[in-house]
């Protein structure tokens, strides 16, 4: 018996033409879907910086409250002879991040006497090698320094104020001193602590040429910046100061002299991130916030003074 024709099944496939209009759709919504899984993505990235940074501030109050001031970001003397011993700043509050046993390892006793291109002592070294989660912020996909990939890196580094002169103790942070609260007149909540930093920064100055502020001063660096959380050497490692506005395209500089006459002692290091538009920043106070590369550069500079009595703009 023979189905009625109106009755047959039409099992005809897709045409060319259908095929392709469906592959443009999916395509298309690939298209959408990818940016907003990548924006998503870099949103919870940016959320665990900031909490990182806000448990280093956690952590500078506990410290603050056991030594009566912050930690100096780092100890040494003279370009030719150090006399000291290379740890930075964040090492020193490892038993406030709950690293007491990595803090232990530490051998404060041990002093380099070599130039900038030493490195820590053979127990310190090992423990600068290990990765240190709490101080990276998950953003910074840089894990090693092409000039030092055997040193872990950090993504945080501490504001050393305004000032090009890194030894005026401008900020917060000063070379071979602590810092107590008391002597942030301007407020906790209207000083920088600390801010991000990567390396391999593309700056719009041809290599080997002068920035206006650091004449005659070494080849600017590209790739030295935050290339160790243990060993604070040169000051661009560990520090920035914020004459220049944060993620700034000018190249940056560094000289650290034994205090000759004539012989400057400059930085010129902004904060960079890998989010969009500016840089996570740690107040003095223990609050974090998001601070947009477009900012006033006064306000900028007086959030980097402790003590200017300077009216403080909005940011």
């Amino acid at each position: 018996m023979r189905l009625d024709s109106s009755r047959r099944i039409d099992r005809r496939g897709f045409s060319l033409i259908e095929l392709l209009v469906v592959i443009a759709i999916l395509a298309l919504l690939i298209a959408l879907l990818v940016p907003a899984v990548q924006q998503a993505r870099e949103s919870m990235r940016k959320t665990d910086c900031q909490n990182k940074l806000h448990q280093i501030g956690v952590a500078l109050h506990n410290y603050h409250d056991l030594h009566r001031m912050f930690p100096p970001p780092a100890c040494y003397g003279s370009e030719s002879n150090y006399g000291a011993n290379m740890g930075s700043w964040l090492v020193r509050l490892l038993p406030m991040m709950d690293q007491g046993p990595a803090y232990n390892k530490y051998d404060w006793s041990c002093t380099v006497t070599g130039g900038f291109s030493d490195t820590l002592c053979a127990d310190n070294y090992i423990l600068a090698m290990q990765e240190m989660p709490g101080y990276r912020c998950p953003s910074d996909a840089i894990v090693r320094s092409q000039n030092r990939p055997d040193l872990a890196r950090t993504s945080f580094i501490a504001c050393l104020g305004r000032s090009l002169d890194f030894t005026g103790q401008r900020g917060v942070f000063a070379l071979n001193r602590g810092t107590s609260i008391s002597d942030i007149s301007d407020g906790a909540s209207n000083t920088m602590a600390a801010s991000e930093v990567f390396s391999h920064t593309i700056f719009k100055e041809t290599p080997g040429g002068d920035p206006p502020a650091c004449p005659g001063l070494p080849t600017p660096f590209n790739d030295a910046r935050g290339q160790s959380w243990a060993r604070a050497a040169g000051v661009r490692d560990w520090g920035f100061n914020t004459w220049l506005k944060p993620n700034s395209d000018e190249r940056e500089c560094s000289s650290f002299k034994d205090g000759s006459p004539g012989q400057p002692q400059v930085l010129l290091a902004a904060p960079r991130s890998f989010h969009s538009g500016g840089v996570e920043v740690l107040l003095c106070d223990g609050a974090v916030r998001f601070v947009s590369d477009s900012i006033d550069i006064e306000t900028w500079r007086r959030l980097g003074d402790k003590a200017d009595g300077e009216t403080l703009g909005e940011f």
